[in-house]
């Protein structure tokens, strides 16, 4: 399905010929995928060329994962707060990058329903910010 994240698991030296339950027609399989459902199912045919690489994904959907790096873009959005922004930035391992108005994350970290969530983000990503600015070669032009 559209979203769905999912791990090859097995890949096969040879191509298995399968009984398909669902129709007369055996299935091709060339290995199997763990979903992000719990589910192992066969590679087949159909869905090797239904398969698209996830360079983007929502923060939602990244809930529970987390990736070496982690690109933020910033815009307006009526739902961004600071508890998206949390569940964002610690999706990364090592890396996360802010593109966008920087105004944006500033709304987003004092939006009215982040008060009801206190994890210290908004002073955390404020040092940060601070000490990023400090180490920019461009730090000495200002």
């Amino acid at each position: 399905m559209n979203g769905s994240i999912g791990t090859i698991c097995q890949v096969y030296n040879v191509m298995k010929i399968l009984k398909n339950d669902n129709n007369h027609e055996p299935l091709s399989s060339f290995g199997k995928i763990l979903w992000d459902d719990g589910i192992e199912r066969e590679i087949s045919l159909d869905i090797i060329n239904a398969l698209r690489h996830a360079y983007a994904m929502t923060i939602h959907k990244s809930q529970g994962s987390q990736f070496k790096q982690v690109i933020i873009v910033l815009d307006k959005a009526p739902n961004i707060d600071r508890t998206m922004c949390y569940t964002a930035i610690t999706r990364a391992v090592e890396k996360v990058y802010l593109v966008g108005p920087l105004n944006i994350l500033s709304q987003a970290l004092t939006h009215e329903s982040a008060s009801k969530r206190n994890v210290d983000l908004g002073h955390k990503v404020k040092a940060l910010l601070i000490q990023a600015m400090a180490d920019s070669p461009l730090a000495a032009d200002r």
